[in-house]
């Protein structure tokens, strides 16, 4: 669908949607993770899947780690949109009182999208886009309940909210 009278691509400023994660640890410094979102009011969405391994703690507080990511569009049979990523972390252990604690990180990643055209219905070039693009969040935890905010610094800026239950 392409925008017009009937069909919107904004909800005032952005357009929302919400999304379900999944990430369990593979080993003590491994994980991995799945996620899906799609906004009920677009005929589109995206899945994906990611690995992210801890690669070193220095200075007593601060750790370093690696993650490769793969994200795909779903929904419109004309095109097919792939992205994959790869990013190093960087967290600090942050602060602790009680059962509670406050962890901010920071994160510089690299991106390679790909689309294709499927069908003659539209004509398409195939597009091949590298890219780079810096996100800082926090995360905060009380007991298994964990709140968290991230900003995306890129040519399309964003912000999330994730809240998750879960050791």
């Amino acid at each position: 669908m392409h925008p017009d009278s009937l069909h919107w691509l904004y909800e005032g400023s952005g357009l929302q949607f919400p999304g379900l994660a999944f990430r369990a640890g593979l080993t003590s410094s491994s994980d991995v993770g799945f996620y899906f979102t799609r906004n009920i009011q677009a005929n589109y969405g995206a899945y994906g899947a990611q690995v992210q391994q801890h690669l070193v703690r220095f200075a007593g507080e601060w750790d370093l780690s690696a993650r490769a990511s793969f994200v795909s569009l779903f929904g419109p049979e004309d095109v097919d949109l792939k992205v994959y990523g790869g990013d190093m972390v960087a967290s600090w252990k942050g602060w602790t009182y009680a059962r509670a604690s406050l962890v901010p990180y920071a994160a510089v990643a690299t991106y390679l999208a790909q689309s294709h055209q499927k069908s003659t219905v539209v004509t398409l070039a195939d597009e091949r886009a590298l890219g780079m693009m810096t996100t800082v969040g926090a995360q905060l935890q009380y007991a298994a309940v964990r709140i968290g905010w991230e900003a995306t610094f890129a040519r399309v800026p964003s912000v999330s909210m994730k809240f998750s239950v879960g050791r």
